[in-house]
């Protein structure tokens, strides 16, 4: 009798157990066609606007001219002052054509781009949720899911949705992104890092910042090692691209005007009436470099973060919804920790640690 009671308990326990199982991994599919189903819902709202994997095509496009032996940057770029919602054109270092051009077929290199973006982004999501609670499950990741399909209505009537806003334009900011959440998740295991800066600087510049975060707690070797891999991809592509073509791009991001417009909201936005363009541009960066000197320095290591992201963001004239992208990782960070403290202390106590014996000063 009392073996069959402790069968029927098993066997109750293991009938829940299942049952469990199965409604986290439905909960999670759902969430995940969801998702999906915005997205497409997205693209097909946003289809006769012109805008649709728009990003990918200002990289695409100039690789595409590289290979022609043409120009990057448009002549009405170098002609005076340009606006870059209206005309959305290529403002980047110019061997970032190149290092695009694996991606730059349409539309292997599309959907290879866009895939690419969301693996990263995704996966570092995952590896917050890894580092804080030590496991992801069906129901966490759903829940991340759930998350990403928020959108906030705003007074001028538009929706902010920066992932879907991310994933319809193809932009570079989801990948970077999941970059920025892949360095937090790394804990002290860095040496990619600098590498990684190095190639960054050279695709859009200011993710290059991420550099700092190794700074920080290795000391100024991984600055040297950045700087000498984006020099090394300079140096190795001059001979293609020449001096000129670095010059244009000078003249090119010089003439680009703030675009403010359409809702969007940046510190040198906010500066331009006071300051005027240049002086609203200066004080922007100037502001970005106080926050990322603040981050190197700061005592707390979600402190120091959030200030080279914010650092990051700072003197960045045109911040469009995908920008927000960078926000949506410092608001995980911080769920996690929490609901880490709440169990007792996060996963993996050793990554916590403010700052390392030896690291800049």
């Amino acid at each position: 009798m009392g073996l069959q009671l402790d069968l029927s308990r098993y066997s109750s326990r293991a009938a829940t157990a299942t049952a469990r199982r199965l409604a986290s991994r439905a909960f999670l599919t759902v969430t995940a066609l969801l998702l999906a189903g915005l997205v497409i819902l997205f693209l097909d709202v946003h289809s006769g606007r012109g805008v649709v994997f728009i990003d990918w095509w200002v990289y695409a496009l100039a690789s595409e001219r590289f290979l022609a032996g043409e120009s990057l940057y448009l002549d009405v770029q170098l002609a005076g002052p340009y606006s870059l919602r209206e005309l959305t054109p290529f403002v980047y270092p110019p061997p970032s054509a190149i290092l695009f051009l694996p991606f730059a077929s349409w539309p292997v290199g599309q959907v290879a781009w866009i895939i690419a973006s969301l693996a990263i982004f995704l996966s570092g999501l995952a590896a917050i949720v890894h580092r804080e609670l030590g496991h992801v499950t069906p129901v966490v990741a759903g829940c991340i899911l759930v998350a990403l399909t928020l959108f906030v209505p705003l007074p001028d009537g538009r929706l902010l949705a920066p992932f879907l806003d991310a994933v319809g334009t193809a932009n570079m900011n989801l990948a970077l992104a999941g970059l920025l959440a892949w360095t937090w998740a790394a804990g002290e295991r860095l040496r990619w890092l600098p590498w990684m800066a190095g190639v960054l600087a050279i695709l859009k510049v200011f993710p290059a910042s991420l550099i700092l975060w190794a700074v920080r707690r290795n000391g100024w070797r991984p600055l040297l090692i950045g700087l000498g891999t984006a020099a090394l991809i300079v140096v190795a592509t001059l001979p293609i691209l020449g001096i000129e073509e670095w010059r244009r791009f000078a003249v090119a991001l010089s003439n680009a005007e703030l675009a403010c417009d359409g809702g969007r909201v940046s510190l040198p936005c906010l500066a331009e009436p006071l300051l005027g363009a240049s002086g609203a541009k200066l004080a922007g960066l100037a502001t970005g470099a106080l926050l990322l000197v603040s981050s190197v320095l700061a005592h707390g290591e979600y402190r120091a973060f959030a200030l080279l992201t914010l650092g990051m963001m700072a003197g960045i004239p045109d911040l469009s919804q995908h920008y927000y992208l960078f926000l949506y990782v410092l608001i995980a960070i911080a769920l996690a920790r929490l609901i880490a403290r709440r169990r007792g202390g996060p996963a993996e106590p050793w990554r916590h640690s403010s700052r390392p014996e030896g690291a800049a000063q």
